[in-house]
């Protein structure tokens, strides 16, 4: 924190990190510009399609508006910067046709306790799966749904919250193998991920799936969809597996 008086400067940062674009994105771009300071730019979600899954339609030309408005700010400020972050290979092929000079992948990070409390193994089988995740069109949680109704002598799971909050709260209340428990602090999602046999991610669009990393630590059965960032990383091909169709 600093402190202003009168005869006090900031001290200039030596970087200026932009993860998003939008009206801060540019702020950071134009501070660094005027600093004479490098620019890192993360690119960490594919917004064509994500603009694609969100309007279309009638709304039609307002998704169109969005997505170029979007993709204006995010080719200014990869092409501005010294370094582009990106979370996936096709986002880092993104980056690359978007004209940044030098794109790196960034993964994401696992809180020390994931790794340091012991794993115990419920040695159930395959009885709960849990969903964890923003509840949103993008996540496919009609899947979730779906598997539940006709796996139902399984326990499903949903973890979150988002704009389909109450459809996840109504399905709930009609299929008695559903059980939707509301947004959970990251305590309290570790101890969830050691209740389950199996965490999945169904997403139509999953830049990364930070919290299929979480569960692999806590050696839970991890499914992701072909559209989840993580199977880029070969590393962790042995604690992952592909949805098929």
């Amino acid at each position: 924190d600093v402190v202003l008086g009168e005869n006090e400067e900031i001290n200039r940062p030596d970087v200026i990190i932009v993860p998003s674009p939008g009206p801060f994105g540019l702020l950071g771009l134009c501070y660094a510009a005027r600093h004479n300071v490098p620019l890192v730019a993360g690119l960490h979600t594919d917004y064509d399609r994500l603009t694609s899954l969100y309007w279309n339609g009638r709304w039609g030309a307002w998704g169109l508006f969005t997505r170029d408005y979007i993709r204006m700010i995010n080719t200014m400020l990869v092409r501005r910067s010294a370094v582009v972050m990106a979370a996936n290979d096709d986002l880092a092929d993104t980056a690359a046709r978007m004209g940044g000079d030098r794109v790196e992948r960034i993964g994401s990070v696992v809180p020390r306790r994931y790794l340091d409390r012991p794993v115990i193994d419920a040695g159930n089988g395959l009885q709960t799966i849990l969903f964890a995740g923003r509840l949103a069109r993008e996540k496919n949680l009609s899947a979730v749904i779906e598997a539940a109704r006709r796996l139902p002598n399984l326990q499903f799971r949903i973890a979150g919250d988002g704009p389909m909050r109450r459809e996840v709260e109504h399905e709930a209340g009609r299929l008695p193998n559903l059980a939707y428990l509301g947004w959970l602090a990251r305590h309290e999602l570790m101890h969830e991920l050691d209740r389950s046999d199996m965490l999945v991610l169904p997403s139509l669009l999953e830049t990364f799936g930070t919290v299929a990393l979480e569960a692999a630590a806590r050696h839970c059965l991890v499914l992701v969809s072909p559209h989840c960032g993580l199977l880029d990383w070969e590393e962790f091909n042995g604690s992952v597996l592909r949805m098929r169709e």
